[in-house]
């Protein structure tokens, strides 16, 4: 089983090699630093499944560019983790999208607790969205995420069809399948194709993303 990955980030070195050690002890796979700068480059080329920050590190503030963070990558755990008693810059972690604000000192024990549970709550989120491509689906409250971070609603029927369409992608579902499984019947041809119509424009900011049309056969997903 692949280790959970982490950024810490801490300006206070010897706290941070501390931390990093103990986290290391409890299986994780941590990359600690101490200064905010490439930040953006190593959340997009590491991936990882959590962020720890503190608030001020150096002359920096992290709460600046966690809005953007957050924006970015709507699922990533952020835990902040600052000796700030200050109940405005608590209540501002968690306005600019903090999960979780943990005070200084804390416990190692409490630390590694409290990042298995929201790694655990980000599991069963991230069963509800789907990745398309640029696009994310939210299953619960069937909206469609676009790249550029808009999101539009699915009507009833374009969620069913994408949903038939996503479960078999790469393959052929069938006109008569949609037709029977979603409308009850097969005779409502033209609704398919205007549904169809419909999920091409939503999907239309990215062209990998690709609805083929088989004539009198049906439609495959490829993305």
């Amino acid at each position: 089983m692949a280790s959970n990955k982490l950024i810490y980030i801490e300006d206070d070195q010897i706290l941070g090699n501390l931390i990093t050690q103990a986290l290391a002890g409890y299986g994780f796979e941590v990359d600690f630093r101490t200064t905010l700068n490439g930040l953006h480059e190593s959340l997009a080329s590491i991936l990882p499944d959590l962020l720890i920050l503190d608030i001020e590190v150096n002359n920096q503030n992290c709460l600046d560019i966690l809005p953007a963070i957050r924006s970015q990558y709507p699922q990533l755990p952020v835990i902040i983790a600052s000796s700030h008693t200050d109940g405005t810059e608590i209540i501002r972690s968690y306005d600019t999208g903090a999960n979780l604000y943990i005070k200084k000192p804390y416990d190692i024990t409490e630390l590694v607790f409290q990042i298995r549970s929201l790694l655990q709550q980000t599991e069963k989120q991230t069963a509800a969205i789907w990745t398309i491509s640029t696009y994310q689906v939210d299953t619960t409250k069937h909206h469609l995420i676009g790249p550029n971070k808009r999101i539009e609603k699915l009507s009833p029927k374009e969620f069913q069809v994408l949903q038939k369409l996503y479960s078999n992608k790469g393959q052929v579902v069938a006109r008569k399948q949609l037709l029977e499984e979603i409308w009850g019947n097969d005779l409502s041809e033209e609704s398919l194709n205007n549904i169809i119509s419909q999920l091409r424009k939503k999907f239309r900011l990215d062209e990998c993303i690709h609805i083929q049309t088989y004539p009198c056969i049906g439609y495959q997903l490829d993305f």
